[in-house]
């Protein structure tokens, strides 16, 4: 589902020898599987890659998470919500997005930076989910289902969400 600026890490899923899906990274050949934030439960799915392909980001067992040195750690929730996915992260790895269900049970696009989520809120009448982040993680992109239920694309930069229009 994701690869590196170089080609040479490719992220994604496969299915265990227990038929359950786990995220995996391909890497010089190599399929390694990357486990789960539940042990023994694989029932995660990687999403996204930095540039060097170092960090994966995805989601395991309801909750997103980020990858790095062998190590799968979950990125928590929404403020009072529950069921998070990471989508995107930055070239460097540092800055992860997503979305999860906020208090209200809405799904909420995030950003994730230094060990802190914050929901980027939702257009009027609508949901948001975060696809992409910009190589620096100043701009975050992803789509929203309007009042009528009409999707319309958003742009995010610093706390502002836009709303692009639609067709």
């Amino acid at each position: 589902f994701g690869v590196s600026v170089d080609g040479t890490v490719i992220v994604g899923e496969g299915y265990t020898d227990q038929a359950q899906v786990e995220a995996v990274r391909w890497r010089n050949g190599t399929i390694e599987g990357l486990g789960d934030l539940q042990n023994g439960l694989s029932t995660s799915s990687a999403a996204a890659v930095s540039h060097d392909g170092t960090v994966v980001v995805g989601r395991g067992f309801g909750q997103a998470f980020r990858w790095h040195n062998g190590t799968m750690t979950g990125l928590g929730n929404l403020l009072g919500g529950s069921q998070s996915r990471a989508t995107g992260v930055s070239a460097d790895g540092r800055i992860v997005v997503g979305f999860g269900h906020n208090a209200s049970g809405n799904q909420e696009a995030f950003r994730w930076e230094n060990n802190t989520m914050v929901g980027l809120g939702v257009l009027p009448g609508g949901y948001s989910e975060a696809t992409a982040i910009s190589a620096d993680g100043r701009v975050v992109v992803g789509g929203r289902v309007g009042q009528v239920g009409s999707p319309e694309a958003f742009r995010w930069e610093d706390g502002i969400m836009t709303g692009l229009g639609s067709i």
